[in-house]
């Protein structure tokens, strides 16, 4: 092979990036690998270090795109996004619902981000514990209340009272605005944590939910998509593209934080507002509906978990359509037809000849069957005339021919039944659990705030059918085991909720803001303020409670105090007993209540009360210091000094009393150390008290009179 010439490499260095090697060869009719023998000497990319350049390009990118997401995840961005955080607490791993989760499945411009409940439980479960996870949507989580009036915590009353001697853990994971993709999305993390049973409420929001097909947070219409997605917004890098995407969007689309502020959930998620009975999109949301389903009860029951699964409920005479659309072929001078007819019919509906008016309806239904408000019309007027059977068939085409998709329609409860049937699961027939409470056997106001969201009673009910289909399905024990003769009344169940006025206001507050905005055309009304100062208050508290001045538990605080001054000892005490319900681990509402429960003189309950305080901490000198009044004022002095001595020896250590709290510690002890004949203890003690305040003018006569006890013995 000779070698190459001057000119010859002169060629390929001016050539080599333009051409190809074969190219340059054929030109100077020389052998192709002296040409890359060149191009290798130029550049040195020829062989392994050309392989190993061309893996180190393509590898580049990819290795920046790793470091970016550690660096991503180092500072944390986005906040932490798995649905079950930890944290320890003397020793042991707690696990709890992730308040944020749900922005994995909303834009950061588009929506205020609807948070889950911060249920908490053990990380290691114990072989007495029942673990039961809620799975759904708004009505799940309790909307329109916010704790102890929801579906999960009436029914733990009710578990808790029929299984003493076992811990019930009822952990509610519903969360507003999502549907079945983001409850799959759960269900899979769910099933790391030992669940034993899974209940599930859910498919009204299949259409408007989080990554629905009509909603202004979905991204596609394909269900594998969506999967995909799912999965790919566990990765920041991706959540960091997203929400920048979704900030230019929303500076371009003139979006604002005063403009999202004025709009409630509800209108901010709807993005198609018409999806018709049978179209396209409404098949879609339907037969994906029944594959995630179907995908959660697998997921669960692989994870040895069992199912109970409930059909869905709706408030149907008292929410008329919320749409008013015509057939595509009805022209203008028909729909003008329509509404003279539907405008005569309501006028004679209204004046009391339903009769009539179902003639006029009559005639709008030959012009166009389609508008939903057509059917709610006519049952509104065969419920008048006593035909209450016909009157629900027609309240249920009105409902599902709403094409404003908020409530679900019949054809999702037929889903439900078919893939739960398939899959050995127990379905609550929920319908026929409320349909005796209200007028007609019709669901109506009497068990709902809404559209769709049960009030207390509705949510009370809710529970109650779910507790009896475990019973009937062997879930915690066999059926025959269930403890029935522990069972309590309405009444007591009601008392047991922690129920209060505060929580009934939250609701009415919240029904009003929404039920005041698209797409509702009435405000609802659910308590009335009388204008005495108790309902001004709770207006008043319930306002600062939703502008952030002030927090669930002192909200409460407040209106215990008030009724305390009016002498409403047993509502205060509901008062505090609700937030107990709720923080079981906070001592403060124990000792609040015990002090409460003292001044009535119910010594018995108030020493529950405060051991039940100490069981979750026991370094409260508070607690040990009520105790030593409580034992003081019935007469067991050796008892009332114990706690007193602890709640000062715990005091050295955390110093939490004030100085008139410690003094009046060493003066009450005083006086016990004085009733057991202990003088020189009791002398003592009371010059302690003295130290730390000096005016205690009790104190002072307390010591006064024990030197004397003690010249009179000497």
């Amino acid at each position: 092979m000779n070698q190459l010439n001057q000119k010859q490499k002169k060629y390929i260095a001016e050539n080599y990036r333009k051409n190809s090697a074969r190219q340059i060869a054929a030109k100077l009719g020389i052998e192709r690998k002296q040409v890359e023998a060149e191009i290798g000497q130029l550049t040195g990319l020829y062989g392994g270090k050309k392989i190993a350049f061309t893996l180190l390009m393509i590898l580049f990118p990819i290795l920046l795109l790793i470091a970016v997401e550690f660096i991503l995840r180092a500072f944390n961005y986005g906040g932490d996004i798995d649905l079950v955080l930890t944290r320890e607490m003397n020793g042991t791993t707690y696990c709890y619902i992730n308040k944020k989760v749900a922005k994995r499945f909303f834009s950061y411009r588009d929506i205020h981000i609807p948070d889950a409940r911060t249920a908490v439980f053990r990380r290691e479960k114990s072989p007495n514990t029942y673990r039961i996870f809620c799975l759904g949507g708004s009505t799940t989580a309790g909307f329109p209340f916010q704790y102890n009036a929801t579906f999960p915590s009436l029914l733990k009353d009710r578990l808790d009272v029929l299984f003493p001697r076992k811990n019930i853990e009822v952990i509610n994971v519903g969360i507003s605005a999502i549907n079945s993709y983001s409850v799959l999305d759960f269900v899979k993390e769910l099933a790391q944590y030992d669940p034993d049973l899974f209940l599930i409420y859910m498919g009204h929001n299949e259409f408007y939910g989080a990554l629905g097909i009509g909603s202004t947070q979905q991204i596609g219409q394909n269900r594998n998509w969506v999967l995909f997605y799912m999965k790919l917004q566990k990765i920041r890098l991706f959540n960091l593209v997203r929400d920048l995407i979704g900030g230019f969007q929303g500076i371009f689309n003139g979006t604002s934080i005063e403009s999202i502020q004025d709009q409630t959930l509800m209108a901010r998620v709807v993005g198609n507002q018409y999806i018709g009975l049978h179209s396209r999109e409404y098949r879609i949301a339907r037969d994906y509906f029944a594959k995630n389903l179907e995908g959660i009860i697998k997921i669960a029951q692989k994870a040895g978990a069992r199912v109970i699964a409930s059909e869905l409920v709706w408030n149907l005479t008292d929410q008329e359509p919320f749409s008013l659309q015509f057939s595509s072929k009805t022209q203008e001078i028909q729909q003008q037809r329509w509404r003279a007819y539907m405008d005569a019919g309501y006028d004679l509906e209204k004046s009391g000849r339903p009769n009539e008016a179902l003639i006029q309806y009559h005639k709008a239904e030959k012009v166009d069957p389609a508008p939903a408000i057509l059917y709610f019309r006519r049952a509104k007027c065969l419920q008048m005339t006593g035909n209450a059977e016909i009157a629900k068939k027609e309240y249920i085409k009105a409902k599902d021919a709403d094409v404003l998709r908020f409530r679900a329609s019949s054809d999702f409860d037929n889903v439900i039944r078919e893939v739960c049937e398939r899959n050995h699961v127990p379905v609550i027939e929920l319908e026929k659990v409320f349909a005796p409470y209200c007028r007609d056997k019709i669901l109506d106001r009497t068990l709902f705030t809404d559209h769709l969201h049960p009030n207390f009673p509705g949510y009370f009910w809710m529970a109650k059918a779910f507790c009896e289909t475990m019973a009937e399905n062997g879930c915690i024990a066999p059926p025959k085991q269930w403890e029935w003769g522990r069972d309590k009344t309405t009444g007591e169940y009601r008392r047991l909720a922690g129920v209060t006025d505060l929580e009934l206001e939250i609701a009415s507050q919240r029904i009003r803001k929404l039920t005041s905005h698209w797409p509702f055309k009435q405000e609802i009304v659910l308590r009335k303020n009388s204008g005495s100062d108790y309902d001004n208050l709770l207006e008043k508290i319930v306002q600062d409670l939703f502008e952030r001045n002030v927090g669930w538990n002192e909200a409460h605080y407040r209106i215990a105090r008030y009724l305390e001054k009016k002498g409403e000892y047993d509502q205060a005490a509901q008062e505090y007993e609700a937030v107990i319900k709720v923080t079981p681990f906070n001592y403060f509402p124990y000792l609040e209540l015990a002090n409460l429960q003292m001044r009535q003189g119910k010594y018995e309950q108030a020493e529950e009360t405060l051991k039940e305080a100490l069981t979750y901490s026991k370094y409260l000198p508070y607690a040990y210091a009520k105790l030593g009044l409580l034992y003081f004022f019935t007469k067991r002095h050796a008892a009332s000094i114990e706690k007193l001595t602890q709640a000062i020896e715990l005091n050295k250590r955390a110093n939490r009393f004030k100085p008139d709290e410690l003094a009046g510690a060493y003066y009450i002890m005083s006086m016990a150390y004085g009733e057991k004949g202990n003088l020189d203890s009791a002398i003592s003690s009371a010059h302690e008290a003295l130290k730390i305040k000096p005016d205690y003018k009790e104190a002072q006569d307390v010591l006064m009179k024990l030197k004397k006890a003690k010249e009179t013995i000497q």
